[in-house]
């Protein structure tokens, strides 16, 4: 025998489940104009300000807090600025005269 609860969650489970209103298009424009700026001061990574153009981190969830981590490109940028090359490049530059006469 069953208790008056347990057959109050038998008959939940048996009816069909009530769909979500869909959101009005109008309330997201909204919502989009003004972001949550205390998300924006708590969140790890800074969103990423990219216009028309492609992001270079694409994040799964569209929040302020939900980004990928810039530790990856920051280390690569931090990379190149140290590698043998760039320093070879930039000495070459330092090493010649702004009017080309060679230093002594």
């Amino acid at each position: 025998m069953s208790t008056r609860a347990q057959d109050f969650k038998a008959a939940a489970e048996r009816e069909p489940k009530k769909k979500a209103k869909p959101v009005k298009a109008s309330l997201m424009k909204e919502r989009a104009k003004h972001p949550n700026k205390r998300a924006a001061k708590k969140a790890v990574v800074a969103k990423e300000e990219h216009g028309t153009a492609k992001p270079t981190r694409k994040a799964t969830r569209g929040g302020k807090n939900r980004g990928r981590s810039d530790t990856g490109p920051v280390v690569r940028q931090e990379g190149r600025a140290r590698s043998a090359d760039t320093k070879a490049r930039n000495a070459k530059v330092k090493a010649k005269h702004p009017r080309g006469k060679p230093r002594t």
